[in-house]
């Protein structure tokens, strides 16, 4: 009588504040990492599928507290060449966060996984 009960897409919740609404659920406040995402920028990806890859990125620290205390987030681009764009600790925001990371102008060169990878040992995680 008189009650209803309100569902999300699969990966959302119920947003506690309004039931009405669906939002990204919050991981435990506990929890401490550094991650890295590093995106393919070669001309192997088409605009469609770059933009694909920064949404999924921005929407991926959604479910995060970012912070020096909480988890903190890097960000680098490779095709022909590794891009480091911006550091751990650059980003306690997610709407800065977000805009440094759907700002980014894709390369559109040669893949060169390896060397991206290796570039992240000693630029990546400053």
């Amino acid at each position: 009588l008189g009650s209803y009960k309100c569902s999300c897409q699969n990966g959302l919740a119920v947003k506690p504040s309004d039931p009405t609404k669906c939002q990204a659920p919050i991981c435990v406040e506990f929890l401490r990492a550094d991650i890295y995402f590093l995106a393919d920028s070669s001309n192997s990806i088409n605009s469609i599928g770059w933009g694909r890859t920064l949404v999924f990125i921005v929407n991926t620290t959604k479910a995060f507290h970012l912070g020096p205390n909480d988890v903190q987030a890097a960000f680098g681009i490779f095709s022909s060449r590794f891009e480091h764009n911006f550091n751990l600790n650059n980003y306690t925001d997610q709407d800065e966060f977000a805009k440094a990371v759907l700002g980014t102008v894709q390369l559109k060169q040669n893949t060169y996984t390896y060397d991206a990878l290796s570039a992240i040992n000693t630029q990546g995680f400053l």
